[in-house]
């Protein structure tokens, strides 16, 4: 916002609250600038002690009442005082109307002159007065005369007030009263309204946004609402009938909490109870003197508003010492806000100033602070909800931000999971690359392991056969020999069972296999002899596998049957078995058998049937072998003693001779 902008906007608002304020002072002195009698008010001394209206009358006759302004003081005073009004002859039988205010006096007794000059009864009202006996109580108390005799007329008032010893009083016609009555209403009535307005919003932003700040100003709006209504003598107009005593305690109490949610409101808004700690301290202790001085005050006979004032008249001055103090020290609101405090406190005075003497006042002296109140509840209010709406405005934005920023780290985190992917992957790749070429090598490493393999352990059986090589030196060379021949031969077929069978897993690679060349391939590379069964059965018979992988698995079941086997007195064989669609081959063996607490778990990795050498991976293997081919491998008991291990695999329909001759030449 320009600095242009800034001082309308600043213009703007005070030529508003400038209309407020003229409109409040319109409204509360309407009743002074009605057409009036010409009246003049006489009181009795302060000192005076009269009880009956003859012996007021006697007073007033013999010159010894005072001549006042339409309305004065005398601070709190525990006898009645009397008034003498005196107001311009009117014709005989027209009425006029005296009001006496405020409405909180206890008790007005009102008489006129008859014919010959004696007091006659007109009326009472008053809050101490019950309602149904009260004479036009407002707020005003208004009665209404008729002259019976030409020539001025004299009313006297007997007024009790607990309050304190100020009245105002004034004479109008009847028709005029009627219109100030109208006027005042309408004021008090806008007045009560938009007091209850400022108590509603003050609700909603409290439970908007649940501010200490606010609770207590929500706090302190109430209690003001109900002591104004208190003082207005509304309570006891409207609602209900109370006594004197408890309508003192309610009017009482009320101020002590205005009071008190004021000192507690001005240490949260102004910070004085950070900046000056021990200030507000005392500020807030005195104002909870309230009710233990009114308690002595009614315990020593004297009225309970002494207390209020005795309390009030110290705190107002703590609290203007820390606005001044505040403003001083260039604090925002203080200086901002401060001059309707000022107002405040001013209009406080001059009515306190009324009460005990010191200036006359009217109507509107009586009534000036009330709306000097609803102009700073008005103010402080929407100070307060603009500042809650500024700090929502800014945490709307900041959350904007919050949001917008998130959003940006979503995005980037998104960019970075999408390229640290990225990266993985690519280090995935190059991984299963490396995987690969190390398997491999592994793979020809391991195909390379088993031809020598071969080769040496053919060799080493022609040695021990030939004549003259069972030399005993020559015999230990040989089978150390033939040992480190089966550990090579044993370790490349390890290699290449743990390299194809995770390759498998890959790239499982799939073609037609003779039966018997599969057989017969292995049967080659196997040192024992191994009894076959069947063969002649199952020529031209084909199954759909990889032949690296058939290898493996009938390699590693024939040498798990060979290592469990007696070479001197125990032999293995395999049988071949053509079922429908399906090929069958059984490895037995004259071996120990195995238990049956085992066969569960035979076929898992890491399980070994007995104290032999090995690792518990060729069974395995093999189990891993069938089920890639959608095969399975089973084992059962070999007969008088043994193990008889079953692979079955699906079989290929079998083809003619022509289609298999070409089939095994391809």
């Amino acid at each position: 916002m320009s600095l242009i902008d800034h001082g309308l906007s600043q213009a703007l608002r005070r030529t508003l609250w400038g209309w407020l304020c003229c409109w409040c002072v319109l409204l509360s002195g309407c009743g002074v600038w009605m057409p009036q009698h010409d009246f003049t008010v006489y009181a009795s001394a302060k000192s005076a002690e009269l009880f009956s209206p003859d012996q007021a009358l006697k007073s007033y006759l013999a010159g010894a009442f005072e001549r006042k302004d339409t309305g004065f003081g005398r601070g709190y005073q525990r006898q009645p005082m009397w008034l003498a009004v005196q107001f311009s002859s009117s014709p005989p039988g027209t009425a006029s109307v005296v009001s006496v205010g405020p409405a909180i006096l206890d008790s007005i007794e009102a008489y006129t002159l008859d014919a010959t000059g004696h007091p006659i009864f007109v009326g009472r009202s008053g809050i101490g007065v019950p309602r149904q006996s009260r004479s036009g109580a407002t707020l005003e108390h208004s009665f209404v005369i008729k002259p019976e005799r030409p020539g001025p007329t004299l009313v006297l008032l007997k007024v009790k007030s607990s309050a304190s010893m100020a009245v105002y009083a004034q004479v109008t016609s009847a028709e005029y009263q009627l219109e100030s009555l109208r006027l005042q209403g309408l004021g008090f009535g806008i007045l009560f309204g938009l007091m209850c307005a400022c108590l509603a919003t003050a609700g909603l932003a409290f439970l908007r946004s649940r501010n200490g700040r606010v609770a207590v100003w929500l706090a302190q709006t109430g209690a003001g609402l109900l002591f104004v209504l208190c003082f207005n003598g509304m309570l006891s107009i409207l609602l209900l009938d109370f006594s004197l005593q408890a309508y003192s305690w309610l009017l009482t109490t009320s101020g002590a909490l205005m009071l008190v949610s004021v000192v507690l409101f001005m240490g949260r808004y102004l910070s004085l109870a950070e900046d000056y700690p021990r200030l507000h301290a005392t500020t807030l202790a005195m104002s909870w003197l309230v009710i233990p001085v009114a308690l002595v005050m009614d315990a020593l006979g004297w009225s309970l508003f002494l207390g209020l004032a005795l309390v009030l008249l110290p705190t107002m001055a703590c609290m203007g010492l820390g606005l001044l103090l505040q403003t001083l020290r260039g604090h925002p609101k203080a200086r901002s806000q401060g001059i309707w405090g000022w107002l405040l406190g001013a209009a406080f005075i001059y009515q306190y100033g009324g009460k005990w003497g010191y200036w006359s006042f009217g109507a509107f002296n009586m009534t000036a602070w009330q709306y000097a109140l609803f102009i700073c509840y008005c103010v402080i209010l929407v100070d307060l909800v603009r500042g809650l709406a500024q700090t929502h405005g800014r945490a709307r934005l900041r959350r904007q931000h919050l949001q917008a920023q998130l959003m940006a780290e979503r995005s980037s985190l998104q960019e970075k999971v999408l390229a640290g992917t990225s990266a993985l992957q690519t280090l995935h790749e190059d991984l299963r690359r490396e995987e690969r070429a190390q398997r491999d090598l592994l793979l020809v490493a391991a195909q390379e392991f088993q031809p020598p393999a071969r080769r040496i352990r053919r060799l080493l059986d022609d040695l021990r056969l030939r004549p003259g090589s069972q030399q005993s030196n020559l015999a230990e060379r040989l089978r150390n020999m033939g040992i480190a021949a089966d550990r090579l031969q044993f370790l490349a077929n390890k290699l290449i069972s743990a390299e194809r069978i995770d390759e498998l897993t890959i790239h499982p690679e799939f073609h037609a296999v003779s039966v018997t060349e599969w057989v017969h391939e292995v049967l080659h590379d196997t040192v024992l002899f191994i009894h076959t069964r069947g063969l002649e059965h199952v020529q031209g018979v084909q199954v759909s596998g990889d032949p690296v992988l058939l290898r493996i698995a009938l390699q590693n079941l024939i040498d798990n049957a060979i290592r469990h086997t007696d070479a001197q007195e125990g032999s293995v064989s395999l049988e071949v078995l053509q079922h429908p669609q399906e090929i069958e081959l059984i490895i037995a063996d004259q071996g120990p058998g195995i238990p049956d607490s085992l066969r569960p778990h035979l076929f898992q990795r890491y399980t070994n049937a007995q104290r032999k050498p090995g690792h518990g991976l060729g069974l395995s293997i093999v189990a891993a072998i069938a089920r890639s081919h959608q095969g399975q491998v089973s084992v059962s008991d070999a007969q008088p003693h043994g193990a008889r291990f079953h692979l079955r695999l699906p079989s290929l329909p079998t083809l003619s001779g022509a289609e298999s001759s070409k089939t095994n030449a391809g």
